[in-house]
């Protein structure tokens, strides 16, 4: 029942040196040799002669193209490498070395290593072999499935009682084994009668077939063995073959004289049998080899009779002609004669089950759940105040009902007021409602009372301490009271957690404001700034989930891993049962190297999404980094079972799922079962490990690996712009504009935001306004951001579009008003249109908010100079040439100092600039002049 093929891998074996070689001269002698290396069932490859050298290098390299099928891997199996080291021209035998080929089933080749080389069982010094192959022959999985099964055609046993010499029993016994389809053909079974072993030496005399097996005659066969190898389908039909009862081989007997010309067989039909084993005892548990004893059948009468021997010629004697035997039972059955089998495999058929693992923990006894402010138990006095409130809002109630007429806020008499008091306490008096109050606040009183008033003993007061305990308690009320009825009517302020918050669009809620502004700044590799808004969003809606949970996943992809665990922790303690958030800290954990605790957290997903195939993977690619073999064999036949045994993709889009959490670990190992599974690298697969390189290697490596993707999947638009990326992290500008460019070409619309914002910036700084404005627009209209806008406000600026510029600024400003670039560019602007108050408050919140842009800084400068004012105009240049230096700015900033006399300080201005290029000489000379007089 042979398999198809599994895989066809390439394999090279190398020869490369030897040592301690016993030659004609002696050991360790220099000696010419040359090298023979057998490789299965190829034919010998010899090296060159090796001049004179005690350790020759032999560098003999022979490949050969492997088809892992069923016959292939038991050839390698039972055919070991030979290596074979010959002395001289005249090639006498040094050593032979055998090298079993069995790792190379389940692992990618095998390293270099010293194999003994033998001569006449003797050591003959050793020799380096390597195994070069690019993956194993068959799959971790495969092989733990597969067994090598041996046969053993022991003997044909309790033989008819006439049977008891060999001389007398002139015949040979053929034994036909089909195992599988496969049929295996003994001759030469012969009578024999062991020599029975010695008094108390070992052997099977425990039972008493083995008792009686060791001095009764038998047929025996010598070699009678099948060795064959059976993948996972011919093992897993053999198992339920065993399981139904069926037997996996039957086995013909039949019988010849072994002269013909001597002797003629006239029963030869009715000692022809069969045998069928069931070979049950594979199916104990953990067992690997078992006896089998099968009664045989003897054929049904009449019996085939072989046809009377030719007459013998003249002169000449003919064959003895044994009799026609003539009994009412056949001596097969009389006798229970049976054929004794011993069958073996290389792994049990039905392993023991490991001990079950120690029970993981609870998710809550890690995390503890988190009892928000709106659920968790209230004191003593918080129950009291909110007793008091409801009160409060019921005798409002009343009060409103008994005089709806009245208008509050308008004065009345002193008199009408009292009225109205004494109506509503008879009212609740005769309502029942003022019973009702204290009802309700008995349980509240009594609890407060025991937390503030508790006395050190049990005795009775006496009537002075007993006074003296109710007035206490009575002032004690009454001021708790009136800090109720206070917060009531009068509630305190509470300061904003977070007072720097943008001003929100309306009907936006805060988090999802700062969540966005976050993930725009991070669009743009402004990392400080959305690291800013995301710890201002958890500031503003600390019990917000989902808001550590994106920040955890922002700090992983920034390669923070320690603070993006904790944050994790907070978002599940928040929300235990979230699949996305357990997955999340798993995976965390894992790239930490805490694979026990990670275990708890992805088996706890797995637990919430049990059909989702992701979930079972990433459980099975954990047990592979813990080497849990059996554990993770398991996870994977539950995801094979949910894609229809189909796993090809299924591991790319795991890796793909973990991507914005940055498991580089788990990611590469996902990665390389893709690969196994689709038989090399395809270009998803590289651009899936280039975008992880991105963020948790070298630019320079994400860029390589993303280039070679891109030459397979030359059409992918998501590359061109992963590649851009890496492209400007290197500062590669020109590089990453061509890539951003091919990202949009190849782009369906709605376009990538990412490559429209970061291309417009890159068109907008070469200078290309006009089509820095078109791609800017273009992401307005798909997403408007801050960003967006203050793009488009920027080109406009440059194509003197001045008023179109101010309404983007405008709309930039409204999305976030604390951007210090919208600030400044909103200044420059107000300085050119000649609007210098609100100039001067644009430039004060830009300021405040940390402006730091060295370009616009200098052009705020110049525009300062024009208008006169020099004092700002220095301090816009020297914070421009605090971020970088320029030799313009040098030149504006003494422009500025002129205008306001400082002729030393110009002079040195102008002096810097010149030394950086530029032409400074007639204002330089002016100072020298001035100052000079």
């Amino acid at each position: 029942m042979p398999a198809p093929p599994r895989r066809t891998v390439q394999l090279e074996v190398t020869i490369l040196s030897a040592k301690g070689l016993v030659s004609s001269k002696g050991e360790g002698q220099a000696v010419s040799s040359s090298a023979s290396v057998t490789f299965l069932d190829h034919p010998p490859v010899e090296s060159p002669l090796v001049g004179d050298t005690a350790e020759p290098e032999f560098n003999l390299s022979t490949t050969a193209s492997f088809h892992a099928d069923d016959t292939s891997c038991l050839l390698l199996l039972t055919t070991p490498l030979s290596v074979s080291i010959f002395e001289g021209t005249e090639k006498s035998l040094l050593g032979t070395a055998v090298l079993s080929l069995e790792p190379l089933m389940h692992s990618a080749g095998m390293p270099e290593q010293w194999v003994p080389l033998t001569k006449d069982g003797v050591a003959a010094g050793e020799v380096l072999v390597v195994v070069m192959a690019a993956m194993s022959l068959m799959s971790e999985e495969d092989w733990e499935e597969s067994v090598l099964f041996t046969l053993s055609l022991e003997s044909l046993c309790n033989l008819p009682t006439r049977w008891t010499d060999a001389a007398d029993h002139p015949f040979a016994y053929k034994a036909v084994c089909t195992v599988f389809g496969e049929e295996f053909t003994f001759a030469g079974g012969k009578l024999v009668r062991p020599t029975p072993p010695a008094e108390g030496g070992p052997g099977e005399a425990a039972e008493p077939e083995s008792a009686a097996e060791a001095t009764a005659a038998c047929i025996s066969w010598a070699d009678a063995k099948v060795v064959r190898f059976f993948g996972p389908e011919a093992t897993n039909a053999l198992r339920k073959q065993l399981q139904a009862g069926e037997p996996p081989l039957s086995v013909s007997l039949s019988r010849a004289v072994n002269n013909a010309e001597t002797h003629f067989d006239s029963n030869g039909g009715k000692y022809k049998a069969t045998c069928a084993p069931l070979l049950g005892g594979l199916l104990v548990v953990d067992t690997t080899s078992c006896f089998d004893r099968t009664p045989v059948v003897p054929p049904t009468p009449p019996f085939e009779m072989a046809p009377p021997p030719d007459p013998p010629a003249k002169g000449k004697t003919g064959p003895e002609v044994f009799p026609v035997e003539e009994e009412e039972e056949h001596p097969y059955t009389t006798c229970g004669t049976y054929l004794k089998f011993a069958v073996s495999t290389s792994q049990p058929l039905d392993p023991k089950p490991l001990p079950p693992p120690p029970p993981l923990p609870k998710v809550g006894e890690l995390i503890p759940k988190r009892v928000l402010p709106q659920f968790a138990p209230k004191t003593a006095a918080e129950e009291f105040d909110t007793q008091v409130a409801n009160i409060v809002e019921s005798m409002v109630g009343e009060w409103s009902a008994l005089f709806p007429d009245v208008d509050a806020s308008s004065a009345t008499d002193e008199a009408s007021k009292d009225d109205r008091r004494r109506a509503l306490l008879y009212a609740l008096n005769t309502s029942g409602k003022y019973w009702m109050f204290k009802e309700k606040l008995k349980r509240s009183v009594v609890r407060l009372v025991k937390d503030t008033m508790s006395r050190p003993t049990n005795e009775p007061l006496d009537s002075r301490a007993s006074d003296l305990f109710y007035n206490d308690l009575y002032v004690q009320l009454t001021q708790r009271l009136h800090k109720a009825l206070n917060g009531v009517f009068f509630p305190s302020t509470e300061a904003a957690p977070a007072p720097s918050l943008p001003d929100q669009p309306e009907g936006a809620a805060t988090a999802a404001v700062l969540g966005a502004l976050a993930d725009e700044m991070e669009m743009v590799f402004s990392y400080d700034a959305a690291a800013t808004y995301h710890k201002e969003r958890i500031a503003s809606c600390k019990h917000l989930a989902v808001a550590w949970y994106d920040y955890a996943l922002f700090l992983m992809r920034v390669n923070d891993a320690p603070m993006a665990e904790e944050c994790s922790r907070e978002a599940i303690a928040l929300s235990p049962a979230t699949p996305d958030y357990l997955l999340a800290h798993g995976a965390i954990l894992a790239s930490r190297g805490n694979l026990e605790e990670a275990e708890v957290f992805l088996k706890s997903a797995l637990d919430a999404t049990p059909n989702a195939v992701d979930a079972w993977l990433v459980v099975a690619l954990l047990y592979h980094l813990m080497e849990r073999g059996r554990d993770k064999r398991t996870a994977l036949k539950a995801a094979k079972a949910l894609c229809d045994e189909d796993l090809t993709g299924a591991y790319l889009a795991l890796a793909r799922k973990l991507l914005p959490i940055n498991c580089a670990v788990l990611i590469e190992l996902a990665l390389q079962h893709e690969e196994q599974l689709s038989g090399g690298v395809t270009g998803a697969l590289l651009l899936t490990r280039g975008e992880m390189q991105l963020h948790s290697a070298s630019a320079a490596v994400a860029a390589s690996t993303l280039e070679a993707g891109l030459d397979v999947a030359r059409k992918n638009a998501s590359g061109y712009a992963l590649l851009g990326k890496a492209r400007l992290q290197l500062g590669e500008v020109e590089a990453a504009r061509a890539a951003f460019e091919k990202a949009l070409e190849r782009s369906p619309q709605p376009y990538p935001l990412a490559t429209l914002l970061l291309l417009g910036r890159l068109c907008l700084d070469a200078g290309e306004s006009a089509r820095a404005k078109e791609l800017f627009l273009y992401a307005c209209r798909q997403r408007p951001s801050c960003t967006s806008w203050l793009g488009a406000g920027q080109a406009c600026h440059a194509l003197g579009e001045l008023e179109q510029a101010e309404e983007g600024l405008s709309e930039a400003n409204v999305l976030n008003n604390r951007h210090p670039l919208v600030w400044g560019q909103l200044a420059l602007l107000c300085l050119e249109k000649g609007r210098l108050e609100e100039a001067e408050q644009a430039l004060h919140e830009a300021y405040k908010l940390g402006l730091v842009a060295a370009p616009l800084l200098q052009q705020l400068g110049g525009a300062l100079i024009k208008t006169g004012q020099w004092q700002r105009a220095e301090g816009a240049l020297l914070r421009s040439l605090g971020t970088a230096e320029s030799p313009l700015a040098r030149k504006l900033l003494g422009d500025a100092l002129v205008e306001q006399q400082r002729h030393e300080e110009a002079l040195a201005a102008y002096m810097a600039a010149s030394a950086q290029g530029m032409d400074c000489k007639s204002q330089a000379a002016l100072c020298k002049s001035r100052l000079n007089r």
